[in-house]
């Protein structure tokens, strides 16, 4: 029961079963793709990084705006009933850096190196570091994931101008480097990426 009872774990396979998904036709595939990532989405929005992966044409418009109805709409429905139920994005920044994130990495060695730092138990439950020079790494983990996301979107468009990949393999592989940018310059790591 805990198994099928983690949160994560849902979203984590709605994502995969939105990667492997196929149906009869191209438009079909592509609909139930969209809609599996919106639902992925709408739980918890690192799926949508599958997006970066969706095909030229209409079949890529046609998977990135189901994709986007089916997480906005519920969405929306849930704000009018739930007033506040989007204020976790307003939350997200003031989020320091986590002990199991990447960029806490320097702060673990600086222990060892007399950093007077330390680990402490925040208000979401998470131990995060406090001290000097964690907020500017806090700050350079959001550029860096900007910057990471940039990088993704020219390597992704200089693969569809050179022809780029099949389909299913560029959802695939653009969708896994994005969520590796995101482990890697995120301030957490959270257990879903893993």
């Amino acid at each position: 029961p805990m198994a099928y009872g983690r949160y994560d774990l849902v979203v984590t396979a709605t994502a995969v079963a939105a990667l492997t998904v196929t149906l009869r036709s191209k438009r079909a595939t592509a609909i139930a793709r969209g809609v599996l990532i919106g639902l992925g989405a709408f739980l918890k929005l690192w799926p949508a990084a599958f997006l970066f992966g969706a095909p030229k044409r209409r079949n890529g418009r046609l998977l990135v705006g189901v994709a986007a109805a089916t997480t906005i709409l519920p969405t929306l429905l849930l704000q009018l009933v739930f007033p506040g139920v989007l204020s976790f994005l307003t939350n997200q920044k003031s989020r320091g850096i986590q002990v199991e994130s990447v960029f806490a990495s320097p702060f673990l060695v600086g222990k060892w190196f007399g950093w007077s730092g330390a680990p402490r138990n925040s208000e979401f439950g998470a131990f995060e570091y406090f001290g000097t020079g964690v907020s500017a790494a806090a700050k350079a983990a959001l550029l860096a994931t900007a910057a990471g996301f940039a990088v993704l979107l020219l390597i992704r468009r200089r693969a569809a101008v050179r022809g780029g990949f099949p389909f299913p393999a560029m959802m695939a592989d653009v969708g896994f480097a994005a969520v590796l940018v995101a482990v890697v310059t995120s301030r957490v790591l959270s257990p879903q990426y893993l």
